[in-house]
């Protein structure tokens, strides 16, 4: 949001805190970064699963689109397994090999990309809770040692409007939903309610943001997605020709005799047509990232038009990955809130 542009907030860092505290005051151990992600000021809607290893989006956002995804991905393989799968291994084996290399290459990119950090910037509580995360965090989003980037920048609800008149210069706004400093290319995503580095889109079908850290698994899902569409298409296709024109040539006797093997064909006559349409639309849809990625731009930037001068050409969501600064299993430290000033 532009300077100043500010919600109010029931809580600063300082309390989120304290609260944080209060809810751990009598526990035998010390939490972990896992343990309170889901409280009030500290985490977004992202999930942290299995203490961090795994982040995924929110449980209640995207199932649908998830779940029909994957269940796609699934069925149409194990159709072409079935209905092609023998007729292939005898005739055209590279098809059927080249199809199982695909699906598995897939599949890998989707959970891959699905349960992986994009970019999350911790919040402004989140970072005095973990030693060392501050400064992990001023130095990914190029604050180090500079203001804005502080401890003590990190315990205001509202931006410096000194400070922030020269961060917007370079590029940086402030995040009125995680009130704190967000960096060039950042963007907060409203339904992980994080923000995320070099943000290029929210993904339905992934459930997750797709940014600076997954950025390349989700390409590479792309890509084999088309090579799976690709090689579906032409299996189906010589199975239909090779293996089933007598049914085409007989209809009727055919029909008559043998009902389940022209339901079967007649099926798959269908699935070649939906997929062979779904290929022309992730085909261009892998040439659109392509395009982006040698433009050295993101979805976003280019919808919205937010381009500058600070974005360097051909810095695209595959120059690095980085470090990821959301560590579940990082053991949390209560700091001195008067050494603050709190």
């Amino acid at each position: 949001s532009p300077l100043g542009e500010v919600e109010p907030d029931e809580f600063s860092a300082a309390e989120i805190i304290r609260r944080v505290m209060l809810e751990w005051q009598d526990a035998e151990r010390r939490p972990e970064v896992a343990d309170i992600w889901s409280s009030p000021g500290i985490g977004g809607r992202s999930r942290l699963l299995c203490r961090g290893r795994f982040v995924a989006g929110p449980p209640d956002v995207d199932r649908r689109y998830t779940t029909f995804a994957l269940g796609a991905i699934l069925f149409h393989v194990t159709f072409f397994m079935v209905a092609c799968g023998d007729f292939l291994w005898r005739s055209h084996r590279w098809v059927l090999l080249s199809t199982v290399c695909c699906a598995t290459l897939t599949l890998i990119m989707f959970f891959v990309t699905a349960f992986s950090d994009p970019g999350i910037i911790p919040r402004p509580a989140l970072q005095l809770l973990v030693p060392g995360l501050q400064e992990a965090t001023a130095a990914a989003i190029g604050l180090k040692d500079k203001r804005g980037g502080r401890r003590e920048d990190l315990l205001r609800m509202g931006p410096n409007s000194t400070i922030m008149e020269e961060l917007e210069g370079q590029g940086y706004w402030w995040c009125r939903w995680c009130h704190m400093v967000q960096p060039p290319r950042a963007k907060h995503c409203k339904d992980c309610n994080c923000c995320i580095l070099k943000e290029d889109h929210h993904c339905p079908f992934l459930n997750n943001c797709i940014g600076q850290r997954n950025y390349a698994t989700f390409y590479g899902f792309v890509v084999f997605l088309v090579f799976l569409s690709a090689s579906f298409v032409v299996g189906i296709s010589l199975w239909l020709h090779f293996e089933q024109r007598h049914c085409w040539e007989q209809f009727g006797k055919c029909l008559e005799s043998a009902p389940g093997t022209m339901l079967l064909t007649g099926a798959a006559l269908l699935l070649d047509f939906v997929v062979s349409v779904l290929l022309l639309l992730v085909t261009a849809f892998a040439l659109w990232h392509l395009f982006l990625i040698i433009w050295g731009r993101t979805t976003r930037e280019v919808l919205t038009g937010r381009l500058s001068e600070y974005v360097e050409e051909g810095n695209s969501c595959c120059s690095g990955r980085g470090t990821s600064l959301i560590q579940g299993s990082a053991k949390v430290e209560f700091p001195d809130l008067k050494a603050l000033g709190c």
